[in-house]
């Protein structure tokens, strides 16, 4: 449909340990280390994203997250997303990795925004 989106790879729990980072990696969800979790919380997927057939998986904490950066089947952060644009001069599709946009899986909302921490 043309939408584009702009993922910081770090997710929030791993931002928060001042440890060894494990970072947000694309997988198909036949994938056979996902699938069965795939499965489970495919109720949970975002409509954006609703046919999909990706998910990004974070293996330290075992989280998942549709191709929108909803985390799946729990409350909790969402993968920050970056500000882009497109040059009209050439169509090139510019991201500005200065900035991010945090927002949270909530009870009642899919992405409520909150502080980047």
């Amino acid at each position: 449909d043309g939408s584009f989106y702009a993922f910081n790879n770090l997710d929030q729990p791993n931002r928060a340990t001042p440890g060894a980072r494990c970072r947000v990696r694309s997988l198909p969800i036949a994938d056979p280390s996902v699938a069965d979790r795939f499965t489970a919380v495919r109720d949970t997927v975002s409509p954006a994203a609703d046919g999909a057939t990706i998910v990004f998986t974070e293996t330290c904490n075992g989280a998942l997250y549709d191709l929108t950066g909803i985390l799946l089947g729990a409350e909790g952060f969402n993968l920050d997303q970056h500000p882009i644009s497109v040059r009209p001069l050439d169509g090139r599709l510019i991201v500005d990795l200065s900035e991010r946009r945090c927002t949270a899986r909530t009870s009642d909302q899919l992405a409520s925004p909150v502080s980047c921490p």
